[in-house]
């Protein structure tokens, strides 16, 4: 049946797909319509046996459709019907769904914004050197965001008035909390009219800013325009020897490494938040540790923030001698 039925049908009708079916479509549309009552009989009785089942089984149906869609995409990709870039840009656009604001926004650490009691030619100054369109600006403390500043509103109106009021043209700001998913974020967006975000916490305390830019990444990938300084998260220093980012999403690295994500013990969302989550506090220059079959030496902190890491992984002789019969677990070791 599978050869016969499946395999060569799909073959024959793959070489001369157009011939095939312009050839075939009024029997088929035939078979269609004097085996309709048949299919609407088998469609009522799989529904009437399933229809108990459903509220069983709502959430696992929902995962295991998903896992079928991914193993097709990947098996699309093997048979190159897609290719890399393809198939990546169809998985982001599933797993879409699952990234939540805190996961796509920039971090309160890297935010720009302003602080309404400056001196005026402070606020000059950091309106100067920001290639934004819009800065969040606030009062005494960035958990205190009175407002989203548009540039172009702000020199319109500096045209008219050296020292504008700023408080006048400011944008009521939205607000949305770190858990809240994606599509959700492109709806608030879409309610409001704006493209930017205040992220907050369960405490309403900022976490960070996401705009529309950032939501668009999370499935086209890195949008770069001629304001934005190209870095690379990864720089290649020697052979098996990466010097990689602290910012760096910990998924990336995950699949630079050739780690899978069900095997991964950290919680972080970034390499600096790992490394830290590995020492079990804040590190020094020059510290390492031992994670699989890799070493991981911290370069350069900011405060509490890991700037970058050097990773050197064993050479692949040297990885099937040391790993024996079990997984090796971390360890760390602290070099002073």
């Amino acid at each position: 049946v599978i050869i016969f039925g499946e395999t060569i049908p799909k073959i024959t009708a793959k070489k001369g797909a157009n011939h095939y079916a312009v050839r075939n479509a009024y029997l088929i549309r035939f078979l269609m319509i004097i085996l309709k009552p048949l299919v609407l009989i088998v469609v009522g009785l799989v529904r009437l046996i399933t229809l108990p089942l459903k509220g069983e089984t709502g959430s696992g149906d929902a995962e295991e459709k998903v896992e079928e869609l991914q193993s097709i995409i990947e098996t699309a990709e093997d048979e190159d019907v897609l290719d890399e870039e393809q198939s990546e840009l169809v998985q982001a656009a599933i797993d879409f769904s699952d990234v939540s604001a805190s996961e796509a926004m920039t971090a309160r650490v890297d935010v720009t914004a302003i602080d309404i009691d400056d001196p005026w030619e402070d606020i000059i100054a950091v309106l100067e050197e920001a290639p934004y369109s819009r800065l969040p600006v606030y009062e005494d403390s960035i958990d205190h965001v009175i407002g989203i500043l548009h540039m172009n509103h702000f020199l319109k109106a500096l045209t008219e008035d050296d020292h504008v009021d700023i408080r006048s043209l400011l944008m009521e700001p939205l607000y949305i909390y770190k858990t809240i998913k994606l599509p959700e974020v492109l709806e608030e967006f879409r309610k409001a009219r704006q493209h930017l975000a205040i992220v907050v916490d369960e405490y309403g305390g900022t976490l960070g800013i996401i705009t529309m830019e950032d939501v668009l990444e999370q499935v086209v990938g890195e949008i770069w325009d001629e304001t934005d300084t190209v870095e690379n998260d990864v720089i290649l220093r020697d052979e098996n020897v990466y010097e990689i980012d602290g910012d760096m999403p910990i998924d990336d690295f995950l699949e630079l490494m050739g780690i899978r994500e069900d095997d991964f013990e950290g919680e972080s969302e970034t390499v600096g938040g790992w490394t830290i989550e590995s020492f079990g506090g804040f590190p020094k220059a020059g510290d390492s540790f031992r994670y699989e079959n890799f070493t991981v030496t911290v370069l350069a902190m900011d405060d509490h923030r890991v700037e970058g890491v050097l990773v050197k992984v064993d050479p692949p002789a040297e990885t099937e001698k040391s790993r024996g019969p079990h997984r090796k677990k971390q360890e760390n070791k602290a070099e002073n």
